[in-house]
């Protein structure tokens, strides 16, 4: 029975999107049950209302990018964040991401394939679809939730070039607990700012991003866990697969030292109960 739900959702989000490719503009009424308010941000507190009703989508989306771009003053552009930490981030999350339209409907199949056999149902979200949760919707687990989801990665995909997609994806998502953008994350994690990040270094902050909270506990133990060395690896080898790094540079970063910022820093964990959502 819960197989011939996700298949019917899967049927129902391809004719969304058959749908949305001949929509200019997607009704932001017909879609705007579930979205989040944003009132709070990381150090940042916004109006409660916004100054004019916003009808259309694409108003919509630019007042979104707006809000991500005010997060506590740490918004880096892409140019800004080394190559090396953007691709092994892209490859661990999306290793699909500049050739689907921000749908990996081959990943779903593979998902959908495994959980017939038995295996538990796992996660085939892209970047694009995380940056659409992550901006426009709540985090509730419902199939009409991740129908929104499919339609506004695809209305994402098709606005936005793929490089604008990731700069915002890379500065809004969550790299531990209350660490949000990648700015904030490289500075406490290796007390560096993002352009300055070495391969090994974005593969560490890429291992963190299926759990952040949870895989963060290597930093706040000064060492990688076997899993997050061997994660680190992997991603490491994708790129290096992928042709985002040479195979000098491939080996050069296996064997260079991770060495995580010293000073000492508050622990987000004990610092706050609570992870504000973007």
């Amino acid at each position: 029975m819960q197989f011939l739900r996700i298949f019917l959702f899967l049927g129902l989000c391809l004719l969304l999107s058959g749908i949305l490719a001949f929509l200019p503009i997607v009704s932001i009424e017909k879609l705007r049950s579930g979205y989040v308010k944003i009132d709070l941000i990381p150090g940042k507190v916004l109006p409660q209302k916004p100054t004019r009703k916003i009808k259309s989508t694409p108003e919509l989306l630019a007042r979104k990018v707006s809000i991500v771009k005010k997060l506590h003053g740490d918004y880096v552009p892409l140019q800004e964040i080394s190559f090396e930490t953007v691709h092994a981030i892209v490859v661990s999350e999306d290793a699909k991401f500049y050739i689907h339209n921000g749908i990996d409907f081959e990943q779903l199949e593979d998902a959908l394939n495994d959980y017939r056999r038995g295996r538990p149902l796992r996660g085939a979200s892209t970047i694009t679809q995380q940056l659409a949760k992550n901006i426009f919707l709540t985090n509730e687990r419902s199939m009409w939730r991740k129908v929104r989801e499919f339609i506004m990665a695809l209305y994402l995909d098709a606005r936005l070039p793929k490089a604008k997609i990731v700069e915002l994806y890379l500065n809004a998502i969550e790299f531990g607990p209350n660490i949000y953008g990648i700015k904030k994350a490289s500075q406490y994690y290796f007390g560096k700012l993002p352009k300055n990040l070495n391969a090994k270094e974005g593969a560490f902050l890429g291992m963190l991003l299926p759990s952040p909270v949870r895989y963060s506990s290597s930093f706040r133990h000064r060492y990688l866990s076997p899993y997050a060395r061997s994660t680190v690896n992997q991603i490491l080898f994708k790129m290096k697969l992928t042709g985002f790094l040479s195979g000098q540079k491939y080996f050069e970063a296996l064997s260079a030292p991770l060495s995580f910022e010293t000073a000492p820093v508050t622990d987000p964990i004990s610092a706050s109960d609570t992870v504000p959502q973007i």
